[in-house]
């Protein structure tokens, strides 16, 4: 059979004037596929809240932003995209 890994990762970052730079250097360094970048500056959500506000980034470079949601929502929205790895 055929067996592909797929590495997938997260970073914090705090308030930068270009985060998604930021997480696209830790995606590439790491040879990941896909990789979530939340922004922790922001008390409303992340730890201790029940919702969070992400990006998500490919390999390739795409991003897809997923507003404040509940958390299980982003997750969801995470795993949507490790699927679409596959595709």
């Amino acid at each position: 059979g055929f067996f592909h890994l797929t590495l997938n990762g997260a970073v914090t970052i705090p308030k930068a004037p270009l985060p998604n730079y930021i997480a696209l250097e830790k995606l590439n360094s790491k040879g990941l596929d896909l990789i979530v970048a939340n922004d922790i500056s922001d008390e409303s959500i992340g730890f201790e809240s029940d919702y969070n506000s992400v990006t998500i980034i490919d390999k390739n470079g795409n991003t897809k932003q997923v507003d404040r949601s509940l958390k299980y929502e982003v997750a969801n929205l995470i795993l949507d995209e490790v699927l679409n790895l596959f595709d």
